[in-house]
């Protein structure tokens, strides 16, 4: 593997990463705003991951999500 695909893949793997942390980041907030969803126990990554999609291409196709 030359070091220009190397670069490519890493690149977007973090690309990749930081999404994912932005969002897990999105449902800890939502978790401390809205206090009802607290008594729930819902994990902050499923929130985020909500707020993903919802967001996503596949509602209202406002983010591009990575393919990878």
């Amino acid at each position: 593997m030359n070091g220009v695909a190397l670069t490519k893949v890493f690149s977007t793997g973090i690309n990749d990463l930081s999404m994912m942390m932005l969002f897990m980041l999105i449902g800890v907030i939502i978790l401390q705003v809205v206090k009802p969803l607290q008594k729930f126990y819902l994990p902050a990554g499923l929130i985020g991951g909500t707020v993903a999609l919802i967001l996503g291409p596949q509602v209202l196709n406002i983010i591009k999500i990575p393919k990878t």
